[in-house]
Protein backbone atom coordinates (compact mmCIF):
# COMPACT_ATOMS: atom_id res chain seq x y z
CA UNK A 1 0.00 0.00 0.00
CA UNK A 2 1.05 3.51 -0.67
CA UNK A 3 2.34 5.41 2.43
CA UNK A 4 0.43 8.26 3.59
CA UNK A 5 0.03 12.01 3.28
CA UNK A 6 -2.57 12.67 0.56
CA UNK A 7 -3.23 15.10 -2.20
CA UNK A 8 -6.02 16.47 -4.34
CA UNK A 9 -8.68 14.76 -6.54
CA UNK A 10 -9.46 14.65 -9.66
CA UNK A 11 -12.91 15.07 -11.28
CA UNK A 12 -16.39 15.84 -10.61
CA UNK A 13 -18.31 16.46 -8.02
CA UNK A 14 -20.20 15.39 -4.28
CA UNK A 15 -19.05 13.24 -1.71
CA UNK A 16 -15.80 13.68 0.42
CA UNK A 17 -13.22 10.62 -0.13
CA UNK A 18 -12.98 8.28 3.24
CA UNK A 19 -9.72 6.30 1.57
CA UNK A 20 -6.50 6.62 3.32
CA UNK A 21 -4.31 8.88 0.75
CA UNK A 22 -1.21 7.53 -0.80
CA UNK A 23 2.34 9.72 -0.40
CA UNK A 24 2.57 12.92 -2.91
CA UNK A 25 3.17 15.37 -0.73
CA UNK A 26 6.86 14.99 -0.88
CA UNK A 27 5.96 15.27 -5.07
CA UNK A 28 4.24 18.63 -5.28
CA UNK A 29 5.21 21.28 -3.20
CA UNK A 30 2.52 23.99 -3.94
CA UNK A 31 3.73 27.05 -2.10
CA UNK A 32 0.12 27.68 -1.06
CA UNK A 33 -2.17 26.96 1.36
CA UNK A 34 -5.70 25.65 0.99
CA UNK A 35 -7.87 28.83 2.67
CA UNK A 36 -6.36 30.84 -0.61
CA UNK A 37 -8.21 28.30 -2.98
CA UNK A 38 -11.00 27.53 -0.99
CA UNK A 39 -11.60 31.91 -1.23
CA UNK A 40 -11.02 31.67 -5.04
CA UNK A 41 -13.55 28.76 -5.35
CA UNK A 42 -16.10 30.64 -3.45
CA UNK A 43 -15.65 34.09 -5.95
CA UNK A 44 -15.34 32.27 -8.90
CA UNK A 45 -18.58 30.61 -8.07
CA UNK A 46 -20.30 34.55 -6.73
CA UNK A 47 -19.29 36.22 -10.35
CA UNK A 48 -20.02 32.97 -12.42
CA UNK A 49 -22.47 30.90 -11.35
CA UNK A 50 -26.14 31.46 -12.29
CA UNK A 51 -27.38 28.96 -9.10
CA UNK A 52 -25.89 31.36 -6.59
CA UNK A 53 -27.67 34.38 -7.79
CA UNK A 54 -31.19 32.57 -8.51
CA UNK A 55 -31.44 30.10 -5.15
CA UNK A 56 -28.99 31.56 -2.48
CA UNK A 57 -28.05 35.36 -3.18
CA UNK A 58 -30.82 36.97 -0.96
CA UNK A 59 -32.71 33.98 0.15
CA UNK A 60 -29.87 32.21 1.87
CA UNK A 61 -27.10 34.18 2.78
CA UNK A 62 -26.90 33.56 6.35
CA UNK A 63 -26.93 29.71 6.00
CA UNK A 64 -24.16 29.90 3.11
CA UNK A 65 -22.04 31.86 5.01
CA UNK A 66 -22.00 30.06 7.87
CA UNK A 67 -20.97 27.17 5.97
CA UNK A 68 -18.21 28.66 4.37
CA UNK A 69 -17.24 29.88 7.44
CA UNK A 70 -16.76 26.41 9.17
CA UNK A 71 -14.69 25.60 6.15
CA UNK A 72 -12.28 28.70 6.22
CA UNK A 73 -11.60 27.32 9.73
CA UNK A 74 -10.88 23.79 8.53
CA UNK A 75 -8.79 24.99 5.47
CA UNK A 76 -6.38 26.82 8.08
CA UNK A 77 -5.71 23.42 9.48
CA UNK A 78 -5.70 21.35 6.36
CA UNK A 79 -2.44 20.96 4.50
CA UNK A 80 -2.97 22.08 0.41
CA UNK A 81 -2.57 18.46 -0.60
CA UNK A 82 -5.68 17.54 1.18
CA UNK A 83 -7.52 20.78 -0.06
CA UNK A 84 -9.55 18.88 -2.62
CA UNK A 85 -11.83 16.97 -0.36
CA UNK A 86 -12.60 20.48 1.96
CA UNK A 87 -13.41 22.37 -2.15
CA UNK A 88 -16.03 19.27 -2.94
CA UNK A 89 -17.40 20.14 0.91
CA UNK A 90 -18.07 23.39 -0.46
CA UNK A 91 -19.26 22.32 -3.73
CA UNK A 92 -21.67 19.76 -2.24
CA UNK A 93 -24.24 22.37 -0.81
CA UNK A 94 -25.45 23.09 -4.41
CA UNK A 95 -26.46 19.93 -4.91
CA UNK A 96 -25.85 19.35 -8.60
CA UNK A 97 -23.80 16.41 -10.43
CA UNK A 98 -22.90 19.65 -13.19
CA UNK A 99 -20.87 21.58 -10.93
CA UNK A 100 -17.39 19.94 -9.81
CA UNK A 101 -13.68 20.08 -9.10
CA UNK A 102 -10.96 19.10 -11.14
CA UNK A 103 -7.36 18.59 -11.36
CA UNK A 104 -4.80 17.91 -13.96
CA UNK A 105 -1.33 18.55 -12.47
CA UNK A 106 1.61 20.00 -14.17
CA UNK A 107 4.37 17.43 -13.31
CA UNK A 108 7.79 17.61 -13.82
CA UNK A 109 10.07 14.11 -15.29
CA UNK A 110 11.38 14.23 -11.88
CA UNK A 111 8.45 14.23 -10.05
CA UNK A 112 6.25 11.40 -12.34
CA UNK A 113 9.37 9.08 -12.25
CA UNK A 114 8.91 9.94 -7.80
CA UNK A 115 5.42 8.82 -8.12
CA UNK A 116 6.37 5.38 -10.68
CA UNK A 117 9.05 4.56 -8.27
CA UNK A 118 6.90 4.70 -5.30
CA UNK A 119 3.65 3.06 -7.17
CA UNK A 120 2.43 0.09 -5.41
CA UNK A 121 2.93 -3.28 -7.37
CA UNK A 122 0.68 -6.73 -6.79
CA UNK A 123 1.52 -9.70 -9.05
CA UNK A 124 -0.93 -12.24 -9.36
CA UNK A 125 -1.55 -13.71 -13.01
CA UNK A 126 -4.59 -13.76 -15.04
CA UNK A 127 -5.25 -17.32 -14.82
CA UNK A 128 -4.34 -17.22 -10.64
CA UNK A 129 -7.97 -14.43 -10.91
CA UNK A 130 -10.12 -16.44 -12.75
CA UNK A 131 -9.45 -19.43 -10.48
CA UNK A 132 -9.81 -16.89 -7.50
CA UNK A 133 -12.97 -15.94 -9.34
CA UNK A 134 -14.83 -19.03 -10.05
CA UNK A 135 -13.72 -20.50 -6.46
CA UNK A 136 -15.31 -17.65 -4.63
CA UNK A 137 -18.50 -16.87 -7.47
CA UNK A 138 -20.92 -17.22 -5.17
CA UNK A 139 -19.24 -14.66 -2.40
CA UNK A 140 -17.45 -12.19 -4.98
CA UNK A 141 -19.05 -9.11 -4.41
CA UNK A 142 -19.96 -7.27 -7.99
CA UNK A 143 -17.10 -4.77 -8.49
CA UNK A 144 -15.05 -7.89 -8.65
CA UNK A 145 -13.67 -9.26 -11.60
CA UNK A 146 -12.36 -8.66 -15.10
CA UNK A 147 -13.41 -5.49 -16.99
CA UNK A 148 -12.20 -3.76 -19.91
CA UNK A 149 -12.14 -0.12 -21.72
CA UNK A 150 -12.34 1.05 -25.08
CA UNK A 151 -8.48 0.87 -26.05
CA UNK A 152 -8.18 -2.68 -25.09
CA UNK A 153 -6.77 -1.90 -21.56
CA UNK A 154 -8.21 -4.78 -18.94
CA UNK A 155 -8.22 -4.99 -15.30
CA UNK A 156 -8.92 -7.30 -12.59
CA UNK A 157 -10.28 -5.84 -9.33
CA UNK A 158 -10.26 -8.54 -6.21
CA UNK A 159 -10.73 -8.28 -2.70
CA UNK A 160 -7.60 -6.92 -0.76
CA UNK A 161 -8.05 -8.71 2.49
CA UNK A 162 -5.16 -7.55 4.09
CA UNK A 163 -5.83 -4.16 3.79
CA UNK A 164 -7.51 -2.13 6.73
CA UNK A 165 -7.80 1.21 4.32
CA UNK A 166 -9.66 -0.66 1.17
CA UNK A 167 -11.74 -3.12 0.45
CA UNK A 168 -10.85 -3.97 -3.59
CA UNK A 169 -7.83 -3.14 -5.62
CA UNK A 170 -7.54 -3.14 -9.38
CA UNK A 171 -4.54 -4.19 -11.19
CA UNK A 172 -4.18 -3.71 -15.43
CA UNK A 173 -3.63 -7.26 -17.31
CA UNK A 174 -3.12 -5.80 -20.26
CA UNK A 175 -3.00 -2.65 -22.27
CA UNK A 176 -1.19 -0.10 -19.93
CA UNK A 177 1.33 2.50 -21.53
CA UNK A 178 5.03 1.95 -20.85
CA UNK A 179 4.87 3.86 -17.51
CA UNK A 180 3.22 1.27 -16.03
CA UNK A 181 5.12 -2.29 -14.85
CA UNK A 182 2.90 -5.81 -14.32
CA UNK A 183 0.19 -5.27 -10.69
CA UNK A 184 1.20 -1.54 -10.95
CA UNK A 185 -2.24 -0.69 -8.59
CA UNK A 186 -4.73 1.14 -11.03
CA UNK A 187 -7.75 2.06 -8.42
CA UNK A 188 -8.49 1.10 -4.67
CA UNK A 189 -12.20 0.98 -3.80
CA UNK A 190 -14.17 0.85 -0.66
CA UNK A 191 -18.01 -0.07 -0.39
CA UNK A 192 -19.87 2.09 1.03
CA UNK A 193 -23.86 1.38 2.44
CA UNK A 194 -25.25 2.53 -0.63
CA UNK A 195 -23.52 0.08 -2.48
CA UNK A 196 -21.15 2.76 -4.69
CA UNK A 197 -17.22 3.13 -3.66
CA UNK A 198 -14.90 5.48 -2.92
CA UNK A 199 -11.93 5.39 -5.27
CA UNK A 200 -8.87 6.22 -5.26
CA UNK A 201 -7.65 6.43 -9.14
CA UNK A 202 -4.21 6.61 -10.48
CA UNK A 203 -3.75 7.89 -14.13
CA UNK A 204 -1.16 7.66 -16.17
CA UNK A 205 1.36 9.31 -14.14
CA UNK A 206 0.49 7.09 -11.28
CA UNK A 207 -0.79 10.22 -9.87
CA UNK A 208 -3.52 9.75 -7.75
CA UNK A 209 -7.08 11.44 -8.76
CA UNK A 210 -10.57 11.16 -6.58
CA UNK A 211 -13.47 10.58 -8.71
CA UNK A 212 -17.08 12.29 -7.20
CA UNK A 213 -20.42 11.26 -8.39
CA UNK A 214 -22.35 12.64 -10.94
CA UNK A 215 -25.48 11.60 -9.56
CA UNK A 216 -26.38 13.58 -6.84
CA UNK A 217 -26.68 11.41 -2.96
CA UNK A 218 -24.69 8.78 -4.49
CA UNK A 219 -21.78 8.17 -1.67
CA UNK A 220 -18.86 7.42 -3.56
CA UNK A 221 -17.08 7.76 -7.22
CA UNK A 222 -17.92 4.85 -8.57
CA UNK A 223 -20.59 2.52 -8.56
CA UNK A 224 -21.60 -0.19 -11.20
CA UNK A 225 -25.09 0.20 -13.67
CA UNK A 226 -26.84 -2.59 -14.91
CA UNK A 227 -24.62 -4.85 -13.36
CA UNK A 228 -22.37 -4.60 -16.27
CA UNK A 229 -21.02 -0.74 -16.59
CA UNK A 230 -18.68 0.31 -13.80
CA UNK A 231 -18.59 4.21 -13.79
CA UNK A 232 -15.74 5.99 -12.56
CA UNK A 233 -16.78 9.72 -13.53
CA UNK A 234 -15.45 10.27 -16.02
CA UNK A 235 -14.06 6.89 -16.78
CA UNK A 236 -16.27 3.91 -17.88
CA UNK A 237 -15.46 0.02 -17.26
CA UNK A 238 -17.65 -3.16 -19.02
CA UNK A 239 -17.56 -6.27 -17.18
CA UNK A 240 -15.76 -8.95 -19.07
CA UNK A 241 -15.80 -11.66 -16.73
CA UNK A 242 -17.73 -12.91 -14.58
CA UNK A 243 -20.69 -11.55 -16.03
CA UNK A 244 -24.25 -12.68 -16.66
CA UNK A 245 -25.48 -11.10 -20.07
CA UNK A 246 -28.27 -11.96 -22.08
CA UNK A 247 -30.31 -10.29 -24.95
CA UNK A 248 -32.19 -7.95 -22.79
CA UNK A 249 -28.72 -7.00 -20.56
CA UNK A 250 -25.92 -6.80 -22.85
CA UNK A 251 -23.36 -4.33 -23.93
CA UNK A 252 -20.82 -4.15 -26.52
CA UNK A 253 -17.66 -6.37 -25.82
CA UNK A 254 -14.79 -3.61 -26.81
CA UNK A 255 -16.27 -0.56 -25.54
CA UNK A 256 -18.73 -0.27 -22.72
CA UNK A 257 -20.26 3.34 -24.00
CA UNK A 258 -20.89 2.04 -27.41
CA UNK A 259 -25.06 2.02 -28.03
CA UNK A 260 -26.32 -1.79 -28.88
CA UNK A 261 -29.36 -2.77 -31.02
CA UNK A 262 -31.08 -6.18 -30.85
CA UNK A 263 -33.95 -7.11 -32.91
CA UNK A 264 -35.96 -9.17 -29.80
CA UNK A 265 -38.56 -10.15 -32.55
CA UNK A 266 -40.88 -9.55 -35.48
CA UNK A 267 -42.52 -6.75 -33.83
CA UNK A 268 -39.64 -5.37 -31.05
CA UNK A 269 -36.49 -3.73 -30.71
CA UNK A 270 -34.25 -2.84 -28.52
CA UNK A 271 -32.05 -0.46 -28.53
CA UNK A 272 -29.50 0.61 -25.45
CA UNK A 273 -27.59 3.95 -25.44
CA UNK A 274 -25.45 4.27 -22.10
CA UNK A 275 -23.88 7.45 -23.00
CA UNK A 276 -24.51 10.36 -25.10
CA UNK A 277 -20.88 11.22 -25.97
CA UNK A 278 -20.78 12.71 -29.57
CA UNK A 279 -18.34 10.10 -30.96
CA UNK A 280 -21.16 7.68 -30.73
CA UNK A 281 -24.00 8.98 -32.72
CA UNK A 282 -22.09 7.68 -36.52
CA UNK A 283 -23.16 4.64 -33.94
CA UNK A 284 -26.44 5.61 -33.50
CA UNK A 285 -26.96 6.47 -37.33
CA UNK A 286 -25.42 3.07 -38.79
CA UNK A 287 -28.10 1.51 -36.86
CA UNK A 288 -31.18 2.78 -37.96
CA UNK A 289 -30.17 3.70 -41.69
CA UNK A 290 -29.23 -0.43 -41.36
CA UNK A 291 -32.55 -0.85 -39.61
CA UNK A 292 -35.37 1.26 -41.32
CA UNK A 293 -37.49 -1.77 -42.59
CA UNK A 294 -37.01 -3.37 -38.51
CA UNK A 295 -38.08 -0.06 -37.48
CA UNK A 296 -40.64 1.16 -39.57
CA UNK A 297 -42.24 -2.46 -39.35
CA UNK A 298 -42.11 -2.78 -35.35
CA UNK A 299 -45.19 -2.51 -33.11
CA UNK A 300 -42.34 -1.32 -29.99
CA UNK A 301 -38.95 0.37 -30.00
CA UNK A 302 -37.87 0.03 -26.26
CA UNK A 303 -35.22 2.28 -25.50
CA UNK A 304 -32.96 1.27 -23.02
CA UNK A 305 -31.45 4.86 -21.42
CA UNK A 306 -30.01 3.22 -18.11
CA UNK A 307 -26.90 4.41 -16.59
CA UNK A 308 -26.71 7.18 -19.39
CA UNK A 309 -24.16 9.42 -18.39
CA UNK A 310 -24.84 12.10 -20.58
CA UNK A 311 -23.07 14.31 -23.63
CA UNK A 312 -24.67 15.72 -26.28
CA UNK A 313 -28.23 15.19 -26.13
CA UNK A 314 -27.91 15.87 -30.53
CA UNK A 315 -26.67 11.93 -31.04
CA UNK A 316 -30.21 10.51 -30.73
CA UNK A 317 -31.67 13.42 -33.41
CA UNK A 318 -31.66 9.94 -35.62
CA UNK A 319 -34.13 8.34 -33.71
CA UNK A 320 -36.60 11.52 -33.48
CA UNK A 321 -38.99 10.88 -36.68
CA UNK A 322 -39.63 7.13 -35.06
CA UNK A 323 -40.61 8.80 -31.82
CA UNK A 324 -42.43 11.77 -32.06
CA UNK A 325 -45.73 12.93 -32.97
CA UNK A 326 -48.40 15.32 -34.93
CA UNK A 327 -50.28 15.91 -31.32
CA UNK A 328 -47.82 16.72 -28.07
CA UNK A 329 -48.22 16.07 -24.16
CA UNK A 330 -48.34 19.19 -22.64
CA UNK A 331 -45.02 20.14 -20.64
CA UNK A 332 -44.14 18.54 -17.22
CA UNK A 333 -40.97 20.45 -16.08
CA UNK A 334 -40.04 24.42 -16.61
CA UNK A 335 -43.60 25.36 -17.86
CA UNK A 336 -43.37 28.85 -19.22
CA UNK A 337 -40.29 29.32 -17.78
CA UNK A 338 -37.36 31.07 -19.94
CA UNK A 339 -33.50 29.76 -19.84
CA UNK A 340 -31.39 32.29 -18.87
CA UNK A 341 -27.11 32.89 -18.13
CA UNK A 342 -25.26 34.47 -15.98
CA UNK A 343 -23.53 37.95 -17.39
CA UNK A 344 -19.73 38.08 -15.85
CA UNK A 345 -16.52 38.97 -18.02
CA UNK A 346 -15.76 35.35 -17.64
CA UNK A 347 -19.25 34.04 -19.17
CA UNK A 348 -19.02 36.66 -21.97
CA UNK A 349 -15.37 35.65 -22.87
CA UNK A 350 -16.43 32.23 -23.36
CA UNK A 351 -19.51 32.86 -25.42
CA UNK A 352 -17.31 35.36 -28.05
CA UNK A 353 -15.46 32.25 -28.28
CA UNK A 354 -17.56 29.91 -29.71
CA UNK A 355 -19.75 32.43 -31.78
CA UNK A 356 -18.19 31.48 -34.96
CA UNK A 357 -19.90 28.33 -34.07
CA UNK A 358 -23.21 29.94 -35.24
CA UNK A 359 -25.41 28.48 -32.29
CA UNK A 360 -25.42 31.89 -30.48
CA UNK A 361 -28.85 34.05 -30.45
CA UNK A 362 -27.76 36.73 -32.45
CA UNK A 363 -27.84 39.48 -29.53
CA UNK A 364 -26.73 37.33 -26.76
CA UNK A 365 -23.39 38.68 -26.21
CA UNK A 366 -24.68 42.80 -26.20
CA UNK A 367 -27.20 41.91 -23.85
CA UNK A 368 -24.41 40.05 -21.42
CA UNK A 369 -22.24 43.37 -22.31
CA UNK A 370 -25.01 45.18 -21.30
CA UNK A 371 -26.41 44.02 -18.12
CA UNK A 372 -22.70 43.15 -15.76
CA UNK A 373 -24.15 40.85 -12.97
CA UNK A 374 -27.48 39.57 -13.67
CA UNK A 375 -29.17 37.00 -15.43
CA UNK A 376 -30.40 37.72 -19.00
CA UNK A 377 -32.16 35.66 -21.50
CA UNK A 378 -30.43 33.32 -23.45
CA UNK A 379 -32.67 33.59 -26.58
CA UNK A 380 -33.23 37.19 -28.42
CA UNK A 381 -37.07 37.64 -27.97
CA UNK A 382 -39.31 37.24 -31.00
CA UNK A 383 -39.54 40.19 -33.28
CA UNK A 384 -43.36 40.39 -33.15
CA UNK A 385 -44.63 38.89 -29.81
CA UNK A 386 -48.43 38.91 -30.99
CA UNK A 387 -47.32 37.12 -34.13
CA UNK A 388 -46.32 33.29 -32.88
CA UNK A 389 -43.94 31.56 -34.95
CA UNK A 390 -44.69 29.61 -37.74
CA UNK A 391 -44.11 26.29 -36.45
CA UNK A 392 -44.96 23.32 -38.25
CA UNK A 393 -46.85 20.38 -37.04
CA UNK A 394 -44.09 17.24 -36.57
CA UNK A 395 -45.29 14.04 -38.59
CA UNK A 396 -43.23 10.88 -37.40
CA UNK A 397 -43.48 7.79 -38.88
CA UNK A 398 -46.57 5.72 -37.98
CA UNK A 399 -44.75 2.76 -36.16
CA UNK A 400 -43.85 1.61 -33.86
CA UNK A 401 -46.60 2.22 -32.26
CA UNK A 402 -44.95 2.33 -28.51
CA UNK A 403 -42.23 3.82 -27.54
CA UNK A 404 -40.81 2.53 -24.33
CA UNK A 405 -37.81 4.29 -22.67
CA UNK A 406 -36.26 2.48 -19.33
CA UNK A 407 -34.92 4.53 -17.09
CA UNK A 408 -32.68 4.87 -13.76
CA UNK A 409 -31.80 6.05 -11.22
CA UNK A 410 -28.52 6.70 -12.88
CA UNK A 411 -29.19 8.68 -15.79
CA UNK A 412 -27.85 12.36 -16.35
CA UNK A 413 -27.73 15.25 -17.74
CA UNK A 414 -28.22 14.52 -21.85
CA UNK A 415 -29.88 11.70 -20.82
CA UNK A 416 -32.18 13.37 -19.04
CA UNK A 417 -32.86 16.12 -21.58
CA UNK A 418 -33.30 13.31 -24.46
CA UNK A 419 -36.26 11.34 -21.47
CA UNK A 420 -38.27 15.09 -21.27
CA UNK A 421 -38.30 16.05 -25.41
CA UNK A 422 -39.47 12.47 -25.47
CA UNK A 423 -42.34 13.08 -23.26
CA UNK A 424 -43.45 15.25 -25.54
CA UNK A 425 -44.71 12.25 -27.92
CA UNK A 426 -48.03 10.70 -27.53
CA UNK A 427 -46.06 6.87 -28.21
CA UNK A 428 -44.07 7.14 -25.38
CA UNK A 429 -44.18 5.53 -21.97
CA UNK A 430 -41.27 6.07 -19.11
CA UNK A 431 -40.70 2.75 -17.47
CA UNK A 432 -38.49 2.24 -14.21
CA UNK A 433 -37.23 4.48 -11.47
CA UNK A 434 -36.49 8.37 -11.20
CA UNK A 435 -33.56 9.58 -13.06
CA UNK A 436 -30.59 11.26 -11.01
CA UNK A 437 -31.83 14.98 -11.25
CA UNK A 438 -28.82 16.61 -12.68
CA UNK A 439 -30.42 18.80 -15.70
CA UNK A 440 -31.58 22.36 -13.92
CA UNK A 441 -28.18 23.62 -14.64
CA UNK A 442 -25.97 22.61 -17.65
CA UNK A 443 -23.76 22.55 -20.41
CA UNK A 444 -20.41 22.71 -18.38
CA UNK A 445 -17.77 25.12 -18.58
CA UNK A 446 -14.14 25.11 -17.06
CA UNK A 447 -12.30 27.76 -15.03
CA UNK A 448 -8.80 27.45 -13.40
CA UNK A 449 -7.74 28.09 -9.60
CA UNK A 450 -4.95 30.60 -10.07
CA UNK A 451 -3.99 30.27 -6.34
CA UNK A 452 -1.96 26.35 -6.53
CA UNK A 453 -0.75 26.59 -10.46
CA UNK A 454 0.99 23.49 -9.68
CA UNK A 455 -1.98 21.56 -8.49
CA UNK A 456 -4.16 22.07 -11.95
CA UNK A 457 -7.08 22.47 -9.94
CA UNK A 458 -9.93 23.58 -11.50
CA UNK A 459 -13.74 23.97 -10.90
CA UNK A 460 -16.37 23.15 -13.54
CA UNK A 461 -19.74 24.99 -13.74
CA UNK A 462 -23.11 24.91 -15.53
CA UNK A 463 -23.60 27.80 -17.97
CA UNK A 464 -27.45 27.48 -18.02
CA UNK A 465 -30.31 27.57 -16.22
CA UNK A 466 -33.38 26.23 -17.49
CA UNK A 467 -35.06 29.16 -15.08
CA UNK A 468 -35.20 31.77 -12.83
CA UNK A 469 -37.78 30.37 -10.95
CA UNK A 470 -35.46 27.01 -9.81
CA UNK A 471 -35.55 24.80 -8.08
CA UNK A 472 -39.76 25.62 -8.80
CA UNK A 473 -40.60 23.37 -11.46
CA UNK A 474 -37.28 21.80 -11.94
CA UNK A 475 -35.74 18.23 -12.17
CA UNK A 476 -33.08 17.88 -9.91
CA UNK A 477 -34.97 17.75 -6.58
CA UNK A 478 -36.97 14.55 -8.18
CA UNK A 479 -35.33 13.72 -11.04
CA UNK A 480 -37.61 12.54 -13.95
CA UNK A 481 -40.46 10.64 -12.70
CA UNK A 482 -41.82 7.58 -14.54
CA UNK A 483 -45.09 6.67 -16.03
CA UNK A 484 -45.15 2.95 -15.15
CA UNK A 485 -42.93 1.63 -12.00
CA UNK A 486 -40.61 -0.91 -11.92
CA UNK A 487 -39.07 -2.63 -9.06
CA UNK A 488 -36.06 -2.99 -8.65
CA UNK A 489 -36.45 -6.78 -7.69
CA UNK A 490 -37.28 -7.16 -11.74
CA UNK A 491 -34.90 -9.61 -13.45
CA UNK A 492 -36.33 -8.37 -16.81
CA UNK A 493 -37.70 -5.22 -16.98
CA UNK A 494 -37.65 -5.85 -20.71
CA UNK A 495 -39.95 -8.18 -20.72
CA UNK A 496 -42.02 -6.40 -18.25
CA UNK A 497 -42.31 -4.25 -20.65
CA UNK A 498 -43.67 -6.05 -23.86
CA UNK A 499 -45.99 -8.08 -21.44
CA UNK A 500 -47.30 -4.39 -20.55
CA UNK A 501 -48.28 -3.41 -24.11
CA UNK A 502 -49.58 -6.26 -24.86
CA UNK A 503 -51.99 -6.01 -21.87
CA UNK A 504 -52.86 -2.39 -22.57
CA UNK A 505 -53.26 -3.77 -26.16
CA UNK A 506 -55.69 -6.65 -24.79
CA UNK A 507 -57.91 -3.89 -23.22
CA UNK A 508 -58.42 -1.54 -25.75
CA UNK A 509 -62.24 -2.72 -27.85
CA UNK A 510 -61.67 -3.48 -31.44
CA UNK A 511 -62.40 -1.21 -34.01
Amino acid sequence: MRKANPVPLFFLVILTVNLALPQTAGVLNAGCGCADLLNELDAKIRENHSAYHIEIKGKRDKEYSENLSRLRLLAEKTPVQDCVKLLKQFLNYYKDGHLYIGQSPDLTENEKNVLKLKAEVIKRSEAELRSYFDKQARKLDPIEGIWFVKDGSRFAIFEDEGSKERDFVAVPLSGENANWDAGHVKAEFRKLSDGSYDVVYFDGNHFPLYPGAYKWGQQGGAAIRRGLILHIPPFSWGKEYPARKNLFNFIDPNDPRRPTIRIVDDSTILISIPSHVPEYASDLNEFVDTNQEAFANSDTLIIDLRGNEGGSSWITNVLMPYIETSSVNSPKYWVNDEEVVLSSPRNIRYFKGVESQGWLPKDLIKRLEEHPGELVPFNDPPKDAAVPPDVPDVMGMAKPRNVAVLIDDSIVSAGEAFIIRLMKSKKVTLFGENTAGVIDYRSTSGVSLASCPHLGIYLGYPMFAASKRLPAGGVNATGVEPDVRIDEEEKDPVRFIIDYFKSESAKKPER
